[in-house]
């Protein structure tokens, strides 16, 4: 008999509620050791890391992460990933219902958060990134006002947790959790998660899944246990048995912090040497007591003793036969220093950067397409696991609009696309392989507009509205016999073979144009305009209005050299 097709949990599936019960298959007495049910690991899903020192590696992170090094290159991941917006687009078929919500969704971009217009869809998403990279993630809670409005609420990574360290499991009335009716109505109860696992503040089935999360608030008593189905982990997990991951940067703590004190140390030299001005040797090697004594009186001394003698905005210093001044030099920081340090900042950066970012002056070669290829590869890895919260995000908010009667009701309301970064690109040649790709049925312009951040609807919208413009501005200003066509307006008009300019110039330098002929009477009838007025006056401009009678060029004489190559 067949095995028995299980569920997510390991246990048979069942029939839907309403549709009778039992299993959906049948299965043989054997299937119990072919297939058993997962066994409870609860450890090996969280305690590998214990939660202090969790919470002291995610401290020790946003210290480092307000270094200049550290920060600039947060700062300019985040951009580079930012640059499409977040944005997200409706790629159903229901243009006029796609239209409707992509244009909503843009006017309320800055009413999406509890904490603002300050925080808009942009801002919202760029800083949830900038928390995974550093704490390793965070928390969004679905909420609303009371008139239904949907907002989200970010929770960091220090507001998500447990009284005490250690895993467990969850006590009756350690939390409250609030309860949403159909009607809207809310109450406030007890916990419903007694006895299952937590850990860090996540709340576990016994398969490992996240089912809550423990929000503290300023007391005990104000802790609440948040359903998973109304507040969303973002943390991209870096390992099976982990509950909470760490952010990117934390592999390179050690190296930034190494890189900090070989800085530190190096710039106490800096000082030291930027103090120093002149090197005094003497028989001694000491300070001359006699010449201090000889020299007293007011303005010969300055504040550290030493002897000189003021002149206007100068200082001399006395010197006896046989002594020597030389100026303070020194070759710090050294090539083998600086060297050191960029490899060191490298190490740091590398776990989720390239240095070569932050000054990228020695790409060059073939090294410089690897390198593209590297950086567009962790870029779209990094971008991926938040297509999924936006998505999720956003199909809240069209569900929470239509109810509140700001969208129609649709059957594919829940369709939603997050448009990908544009890559990185060193220089425009890949653009030239981009065409020849193309070009050559490799590849199709939807790719390449996509890997620029653009969709293909997004530009097939542009350039037909800029089209029309075009024709609208064409009729708008073609007046006084003079028509304007829309290929002329906005971009470089390609002249071909047909082209009345280039048919002109050739007849005028072939000499096909008769000695005393009016060029402006050509012209105006090569390019479809009434021929002048009577008594219109020709302009004087030598070679445009009368052609004059010339010879022709002797021919040159056999096997007589030219300049052509």
């Amino acid at each position: 008999m067949p095995s028995a097709i299980l569920d997510w949990t390991g246990r048979p599936m069942a029939s839907f509620a309403g549709a009778g019960s039992g299993n959906l298959y049948a299965r043989s007495p054997d299937d119990n050791r072919l297939r058993p049910t997962p066994r409870n690991h609860f450890d090996d899903y969280v305690a590998l890391l214990g939660s202090w020192n969790w919470r002291s590696l995610v401290s020790e992170a946003r210290g480092v992460s307000t270094r200049g090094l550290i920060a600039g290159a947060l700062l300019q991941k985040a951009e580079y990933l930012g640059a499409s917006d977040w944005r997200t687009y409706y790629p159903g078929e229901d243009s006029d219902y796609g239209d409707k919500v992509e244009q909503l969704l843009e006017d309320t971009s800055h009413l999406c958060c509890t904490r603002g217009p300050r925080y808009d869809w942009d801002t919202f998403w760029t800083l949830m990134f900038l928390a995974a990279e550093v704490d390793g993630g965070a928390f969004i809670l679905l909420t609303g006002n009371a008139d239904g409005w949907p907002l989200i609420q970010p929770f960091e990574a220090h507001r998500i947790g447990q009284r005490a360290n250690s895993a467990g499991a969850v006590k009756a009335g350690s939390a409250t959790t609030t309860v949403t009716a159909d009607d809207g109505t809310t109450s406030v109860i007890t916990t419903p998660y007694v006895d299952l696992k937590i850990d860090n503040g996540i709340i576990y089935n016994r398969a490992g899944a996240e089912v809550a999360f423990r929000v503290l608030g300023a007391t005990e008593a104000e802790d609440q246990d948040v359903s998973a189905r109304d507040m969303i982990h973002v943390a991209p997990p870096r390992w099976f048995s982990e509950g909470r991951p760490l952010g990117k940067i934390v592999p390179g703590l050690m190296d930034i912090i190494a890189v900090g004190l070989a800085r530190d140390s190096q710039l106490s030299q800096q000082i030291i040497d930027s103090k120093l001005t002149a090197i005094v040797r003497n028989a001694t090697g000491k300070q001359d007591i006699t010449r201090q004594l000889l020299n007293q009186g007011p303005g010969n001394q300055t504040a550290n003793g030493t002897n000189a003698e003021l002149v206007e905005t100068a200082q001399f210093r006395y010197l006896k036969t046989g002594e020597d001044a030389q100026p303070w030099s020194t070759q710090r920081p050294s090539d083998q220093w600086m060297n050191y340090d960029e490899r060191m900042a490298a190490s740091a950066i590398n776990p989720f950067w390239r240095i070569e970012m932050l000054d990228p002056t020695a790409l060059r070669g073939a090294a410089t397409r690897a390198f593209q290829d590297q950086i567009n590869t962790k870029i779209r890895s990094s971008f991926k696991p938040f297509r999924l919260p936006i998505q999720r995000v956003r199909r809240y908010q069209i569900s929470k609009f239509t109810k509140i009667g700001m969208l129609p009701d649709h059957v594919d309301f829940l369709k939603c696309g997050v448009t990908q970064p544009p890559d990185f690109v060193v220089d425009r040649n890949s653009a030239i392989v981009d065409i020849a790709m193309v070009r050559a049925g490799a590849d199709n312009m939807p790719n390449v507009l996509r890997r620029s951040g653009i969709r293909p609807e997004e530009n097939l919208n542009a350039q037909a509205r800029w089209l029309y413009q075009r024709h609208k501005f064409a009729q708008k200003w073609s007046r006084d016999g003079l028509k304007i066509q829309p290929d002329e307006l906005g971009n470089l008009k390609q002249r071909g073979d047909n082209d009345p300019i280039d048919k002109l110039v050739s007849a005028v330098g072939g000499g096909v144009i008769a000695p005393g002929t009016d060029v402006n009477d050509i012209a105006r009838g090569m390019l479809d305009l009434p021929p002048a007025p009577a008594g219109t006056p020709t302009p004087d401009v030598p070679g445009t209005s009368k052609i004059a009678a010339t010879k022709p060029a002797p021919a040159a004489p056999e096997n007589a050299p030219t300049n052509s190559p």
